[in-house]
């Protein structure tokens, strides 16, 4: 037995130690465990270290959807007022201004430059072996009328001292020629031929509608033109003079009706006002303006003028004559209200006799 004893010893003792030691740690860890720690440990870490999911709140955060108000925000259509401030074309008062002088019964004061801008040519067209001209086109932006108006200047005189009315007329809208008149000069002057090298001008340019002006000599020629050329509706004379040789009168009186003419105060260079006798003939509408000179009429005139004609009388008579100048073309090409200036009784007639500007 004690033998037996002393076995079961040494056997418990040989072969228990290490089942000891190893049960220690398994009743370690089962005592942990019973102790609702362990299991509830590991599994409140994979829970807790888990919160990735319940920390997922980026699709609650995401808010930007939600901040998306761009759409709320676009108010950009709505503020979208250029085409409401667009008022460039209102703005744009040529195209609307175009038509005043054809609107009828409007007044409008033409004493100072129109509107338009106008470009300018210079070509020359040889009428007759004898009769070669050089002349300048004025065409406008935009044409007010289908006509042209033809300047013709006096004698010795030359297209340079109407460049000026040109682009007058021009600026208002008018196709303008200025041009040199043949057979109006130191070595001869007629004016039945220089008329009708002015009608072969006029068929060479195809010109279908026009208003001849003419100064000193040059009205003279204008009224051969005008009773020579079915294209002319209205012949205006500045300041004419009439030949010394020859009888117009037949010329004039073919234009009944299409006829005015406007004159300085009686002097040398206008031969006491000659011409108003030949205007007369076709019941010319005609005024007389206080204190201009031969050279007022003329834009520019130069020295050589003022020398032997007596200067100019002053601004207020170059006012008068663009009043008077482009409301008669204007008024001739179909304009109704540009003849108020011309009408006794009308306000802008009254205004301007009662000024002492016009005569009657």
């Amino acid at each position: 037995m004690r033998y037996i004893s002393c076995f079961a010893l040494f056997a418990l003792v040989a072969c228990g130690t290490p089942p000891s030691a190893g049960f220690e740690e398994q009743a370690y860890d089962p005592a942990e465990t019973n102790s609702d720690r362990s299991p509830e440990t590991e599994q409140d870490r994979r829970p807790n270290s888990d919160p990735q999911p319940e920390q997922d709140p980026q699709p609650e955060q995401d808010p930007q959807p939600e901040q998306d108000p761009q759409p709320e925000q676009d108010p950009q259509p709505e503020q979208d007022p250029q085409p409401e401030q667009d008022p460039q074309p209102e703005q744009d008062p040529q195209p609307e201004q175009d038509p005043q002088p054809e609107e009828e019964g409007e007044v409008v004061d033409f004493g100072e430059a129109g509107a338009f801008t106008w470009t300018e040519t210079t070509e020359q067209y040889r009428a007759s072996p004898e009769c070669e001209m050089t002349y300048l086109t004025f065409e406008p932006q935009e044409q007010v009328a289908s006509g042209t108006v033809v300047f013709l200047h006096g004698f010795a005189r030359g297209r340079s001292q109407f460049l000026d009315w040109g682009r007058q007329l021009a600026s208002w809208g008018y196709q303008s020629v200025v041009t040199d008149l043949c057979h109006a000069s130191p070595s001869g002057v007629d004016p039945v031929a220089g008329g009708e090298a002015i009608v072969s001008l006029l068929d060479a340019l195809g010109i279908e509608e026009s208003i001849i002006v003419g100064h000193s000599a040059g009205s003279m020629a204008a009224l051969v033109t005008g009773s020579g050329s079915g294209a002319v509706v209205a012949v205006l004379g500045l300041d004419p003079v009439a030949p010394q040789e020859g009888d117009l009168a037949p010329q004039a009186q073919a234009l009944d009706g299409q006829l005015a003419a406007l004159y300085g105060d009686p002097g040398q260079c206008n031969s006491e006002n000659s011409g108003r006798a030949v205007y007369d003939q076709g019941r010319a509408l005609s005024l007389s303006l206080p204190g201009a000179t031969h050279c007022d009429f003329e834009a520019p005139s130069n020295a050589i003028c003022s020398l032997f004609c007596g200067g100019s009388g002053g601004p207020e008579v170059a006012v008068t004559l663009k009043r008077l100048v482009t409301s008669y073309v204007s008024w001739k090409f179909g304009n109704a209200g540009a003849g108020a200036w011309w009408t006794p009784g009308a306000e802008p007639f009254e205004a301007l006799e009662a000024q002492g500007a016009i005569r009657r």
